[in-house]
């Protein structure tokens, strides 16, 4: 009797098996250019984003979040297949995305029921951040300046002793640079025409000596003036 019944169960697994792939090169059939661009379109229109979040012993990871996945079109990521649903066109890839700066790949695919079948339409790309735990420190308040107090920074820090040697360094250079800045004291107005005058010699001076000439010729002359007349009272 248990044969007959594993008998049976084959030859509906067969039956099925052969309608759905009959369905499936259906829908292939289907498949034309025009018709495999308008779902590529639509596979296209599926966005990605990624949020930082940390775990109950305080190490970092990212969720990755998928929207606007339209109707007709699945995203492929290991085993798991997220489809559109009623409930929306959102969703959560179920993984942990651990904090290692890679990059992951989002197949899309036409859904089963729709004509370009088991195609790959579209690849998504979705590269994380690595998330720089040092940027935490107390120091990264006041240096936040300070390219390892960068919440992303993009280089290997090896160690906290490596972090603090590196910020000794950015300190002294800042001090370095305060020191070698000129100190500038409070001028009175006549201090800075005199600055002016003297940091623009090469502009002023040959003005100054033209006024000097002018007003020597116009004393000469008012001098000449005055012996004429004297010359003629006389």
């Amino acid at each position: 009797m248990n044969n007959y019944k594993k008998i049976i169960y084959f030859i509906i697994l067969f039956l099925f098996f052969i309608f759905n792939l009959e369905n499936v090169n259906a829908a292939r059939e289907l498949c034309t250019t025009d018709v495999f661009s308008t779902m590529r379109a639509k596979a296209y229109k599926t966005t990605f984003s990624y949020e930082l979040k940390f775990d109950s012993d305080g190490a970092a990871y990212f969720e990755i979040y998928y929207y606007n996945l339209n109707e007709g079109i699945e995203i492929h990521y290991g085993e798991n297949v997220y489809k559109y649903s009623e409930n929306g066109s959102n969703g959560v890839i179920n993984t942990l995305f651990q904090n290692t700066g890679e990059t992951y790949e989002f197949e899309l695919y036409s859904e089963y029921g729709y004509p370009c079948v088991g195609e790959l339409l579209y690849t998504k790309k979705v590269t994380l951040p690595k998330y720089n735990k040092y940027s935490e420190l107390e120091p990264c308040i006041e240096y936040e300046e300070f390219p390892l107090c960068n919440k992303w920074y993009k280089g290997e820090i090896v160690n906290e002793d490596y972090f603090y040697e590196k910020l000794n360094e950015y300190i002294d250079n800042l001090k370095e640079n305060v020191d070698e800045k000129p100190i500038i004291k409070n001028e009175t107005f006549i201090q800075k025409i005199l600055r002016l005058y003297i940091e623009n010699l090469i502009i002023t001076l040959p003005i100054t000596i033209l006024i000097f000439i002018f007003i020597l010729f116009k004393v000469i002359k008012n001098i000449i003036r005055k012996r004429n007349r004297i010359k003629i009272d006389i």
